[in-house]
């Protein structure tokens, strides 16, 4: 074969990223694209040259034509499946059948059941199938199994996975598909891979705990998932989040005489050993090991595919077909160990969770009441962190919370006076009948918060960052929620006289019963806002009203404009 002949099957975001690196490959060429959008296709080739007779689409049927064409395509040697997930398994399993080479982007399969299928197709087709699990194909895995292999660190005693991000505006993304969305496929798979890799043996959940989002047919979709379990009889601890207010990507594996920590998970380009000295077990000073990629992510997996194709192989002994469904069997029993979501919460969206009561905030038990003097030890770290709390009946009075994150906890009539929480995290936080007085919360983070019978006049929140947040009977008079960014934002009989929202990003807000008087929204855009059954007069706008345009309002407020304006009725 003298040059390998790629076509690419859904020209998304990543494919492009696979076709910038295909590039670098030698004897490699990408000839070949099938999608639904013709405008996509075409500012795909310009990017990287494709003749336009091998540009196929089919808009009308969301590109199945399209698909077929390449699938039949004579000159195409192999194939980079980027469709969505669930569709991975269908078009897999024709392009097997037709002789294609396949790489396919992970997570390959929904599910064991499928990655059966998909196994079949392949050894009944000779075809090679390579789940695209890029860290597999890295430099790193070879030196982390090797250092394992050796023996020098003993055996593994455990395995820990963080992944944990902040994915932002999901509307509309795959991610919020009931079938096929949710956090543990898209990021977690690789966190599962690299347990898949490292340990054998039967798999054993003993504990799933999972956050819900809605997903786009009104039910649930998991947004994160925390899970222990065993595999081979060795604990494993998943923790994978989308909602993160943070970045923590990491699999540590603990070892009886050291430690292996893998920062980047799912693209490392070097890891850390530490070794366990002396009785005591004390760990040494970290060791970093450098294993740089030769290109980019992508090129490893890219690269050992087509040297596979060459050979004639028919199956990766890096990512074989049984990871493929030893992957799919770990991520299917995390998913069987679910606990149904606590409400399903329909087309409302987070108005009608807040009127039926349930709020944003997802914080079941508390484990233990705090006082002052617990609070104010966490506040002295400096990034602190407390979670699962009852805070009850606590005052506090010109402190500074020095960056601390809050989850899992319920304030309960507390008093904050002139206290200081710039930049502090709340996630899954519930603050009823609280008093804010001079606070100052700039360039905080609020996720899933509720504000129940709250004061906190004059609050400031410059920069900061609210989504899910639900208020019931808050004041928010004077408040300063400049230059935030809003995304989910419920508030029932709230009052906002005289708050400042100027040049605000404002996403899916309901105010429902509101006192907005002389609200500030200077450059902040209100389309899509419906403000009919608030109190909303003489608000502060920009000379050309702008803010205005899309605004939903009653006949008597749209009079109030009117006047605002300068128009005058006639008389009579």
């Amino acid at each position: 074969m003298a040059g390998l002949r790629w076509g690419i099957m859904g020209a998304g975001g990543i494919a492009r990223r696979f076709a910038r690196s295909l590039g670098h490959v030698e004897g490699a060429s990408l000839v070949a694209l099938s999608g639904r959008s013709a405008v996509r296709l075409d500012s795909f080739a310009a990017e990287f040259p494709v003749d336009a007779r091998r540009r196929y689409v089919s808009a009308e049927d969301g590109g199945e034509r399209a698909h077929q064409m390449l699938v039949d395509d004579p000159d195409v040697d192999a194939v980079y499946l980027s469709l969505p997930h669930g569709m991975h398994e269908r078009w897999a399993c024709r392009l097997l059948r037709a002789g294609k080479a396949v790489l396919c982007e992970k997570p390959a399969v929904l599910s064991a059941e499928e990655a059966g299928r998909v196994v079949s197709a392949a050894r009944e087709s000779g075809s090679l199938f390579v789940e695209a699990m890029k860290p597999r194909f890295m430099p790193v895995r070879a030196r982390v199994r090797e250092l394992l292999a050796s023996g020098e660190l003993g055996e593994i005693r455990g395995i820990e996975v963080v992944h944990r991000l902040d994915y932002g505006d999901l509307e509309g993304g795959y991610l919020l598909d009931p079938v096929q969305g949710g956090t543990l496929y898209d990021l977690g798979c690789y966190g599962v891979a690299w347990a898949e890799d490292l340990l054998g043996g039967a798999i054993q959940v003993d504990d799933v705990r999972t956050r819900w989002m809605v997903a786009s047919d009104g039910s649930a979709v998991d947004i994160a998932d925390e899970a222990d379990l065993r595999i081979g009889g060795v604990p494993v601890h998943f923790d994978f989040a989308g909602d993160a207010g943070e970045y923590r990507v990491e699999c540590r594996v603990t070892c009886e005489r050291g430690e292996v920590s893998i920062p980047m998970l799912h693209r490392p380009t070097g890891f850390t050993v530490h070794r366990f000295d002396g009785p005591d077990s004390s760990r040494t000073a970290g060791e970093r090991i450098e294993a740089p990629l030769a290109v980019d992510d992508f090129y490893d997996e890219i690269s050992h595919t087509c040297e596979l194709i060459r050979r004639g192989e028919s199956e990766s002994p890096i990512m074989p077909l049984s990871s493929t469904v030893r992957t799919a069997r770990i991520i299917d029993a995390v998913r069987a160990a679910w606990h149904e979501p606590r409400e399903r919460v329909g087309g409302g969206g987070v108005a009608m969770a807040a009127r039926m009561g349930s709020g944003c905030a997802r914080v079941g038990e508390t484990a233990h009441r705090v006082g002052s003097d617990e609070l104010l030890a966490v506040f002295a770290e400096g990034d602190g962190y407390i979670s699962h709390v009852l805070v009850e009946d606590v005052e506090l009075a010109y402190e500074c919370a020095n960056a601390a994150t809050f989850e899992h906890a319920v304030f309960r009539d507390c008093l904050f006076e002139q206290v200081d929480l710039r930049e502090c995290t709340f996630r899954d936080v519930v603050l009823e009948n609280c008093r804010f007085i001079g606070c100052v919360m700039d360039k905080a983070w609020l996720n899933r918060v509720d504000l129940r019978d709250c004061s906190a006049p004059g609050l400031s929140l410059l920069q900061a960052r609210i989504a899910w947040v639900c208020a019931v009977s808050t004041d928010l008079s004077y408040a300063n929620l400049s230059e935030t960014s809003i995304d989910h934002f419920s508030l029932d009989g709230c009052r906002l006289r005289e708050a400042a929202l100027q040049r605000a990003k404002l996403k899916n807000v309901r105010w429902d019963a509101c006192d907005l008087t002389r609200i500030d929204v200077f450059g902040t855009p209100l389309a899509g806002i419906d403000v009919s059954d608030c109190t909303f007069s003489a608000p502060v706008l920009s000379s050309d009203y702008r803010e205005l345009r899309g605004l939903v309002v009653g006949a008597d407020q749209a009079l109030d404009l009117v006047q605002l304006l300068g128009v005058r009725l006639a008389e009579g």
